[in-house]
């Protein structure tokens, strides 16, 4: 009676399937990111979107018409706060290329907490750009977006300027922290060898 091993049985395809799906997984993110980047850097407030419509014939955003929405979609939700999302899908991206190596597996509960650490730290910071900055002409709603705006106004009813800003300085590090995985400890550290 022959002695095989599972992985010899595997045909050569499946052995590499996951590998491959993370690389695909890393150019779509990329992808993303770098398309979300184009839409938001070329946002102009007479392109047809969410907020507004326009019967232009060429649309001055980079990303097409599309971008055009997402844009405006984004900075209504986000305000400032929107240049910061495609950074966040590329710490996804970097996460996914540093794991490519490493078996996949499926965990709903970490998928959940990430998913808790992305809500703060979005809803933290659109509504700390909402509380310090003001809005220029070209946003389509506050400084923000319309999450920051009424975040902002319940907190700073309830709590004053500082006390906002120390409240949701906390929720935005603790998002960060839960959303990217980051260590302050080997922060400390490396800044320490640094």
């Amino acid at each position: 009676m022959k002695n095989s091993s599972p992985t010899a049985q595997t045909p050569v395809w499946r052995q590499q399937l996951p590998y491959r799906l993370k690389e695909g997984a890393l150019i779509a993110l990329g992808a993303l990111c770098l398309y979300l980047w184009m839409a938001l850097l070329t946002y102009d407030p007479a392109d047809p979107g969410w907020t507004h419509t326009s019967n232009i014939d060429q649309v001055q955003n980079a990303a097409g018409r599309a971008g055009a929405w997402f844009a405006d979609i984004l900075f209504m939700a986000l305000g400032y706060f929107a240049y910061v999302f495609p950074l966040l899908l590329g710490v996804k991206t970097l996460q996914v290329f540093r794991a490519r190596h490493q078996p996949w597996q499926w965990s709903g509960w970490l998928f959940s907490w990430r998913l808790i650490g992305l809500v703060f730290l979005v809803l933290s910071g659109a509504t700390l750009a909402d509380i310090h900055f003001d809005a220029g002409a070209s946003m389509p709603a506050a400084a923000g977006g319309a999450l920051g705006e009424s975040l902002g106004q319940l907190a700073e009813d309830v709590l004053n300027v500082q006390g906002s800003t120390l409240l949701f300085i906390a929720l935005f590090l603790f998002g960060l922290t839960v959303f990217s995985d980051l260590s302050w400890f080997k922060v400390m550290d490396l800044t320490g060898k640094i």
